[in-house]
């Protein structure tokens, strides 16, 4: 399981997503860019916003943060929309 506390009112759900960015759990979308991530048997992911809801100064950041975990590897990789 990915632990995501005590950040998990910052994850893109399925459905009832507060974030306008968060199309669904695994989809971020902004100004007309997708990012998607599929995941497969045996592997799990979240999506963090990062950007107004992680980190909220007026900064430059990254929107998002992808968290990947399989049997094998695990991956945080940054993303972002503009």
């Amino acid at each position: 399981m990915i632990d995501t506390t005590p950040f998990s009112h910052c994850e893109c759900k399925r459905m009832g997503n507060t974030h306008t960015l968060c199309q669904s759990e695994l989809t971020l979308e902004e100004q007309g860019k997708k990012v998607c991530l599929t995941i497969r048997g045996g592997e799990e992911a979240k999506v963090l916003v990062l950007d107004g809801c992680v980190i909220t100064d007026n900064n430059t950041k990254c929107d998002a943060l992808y968290l990947f975990k399989s049997h094998h590897r695990k991956i945080a990789a940054y993303t972002t929309c503009l």
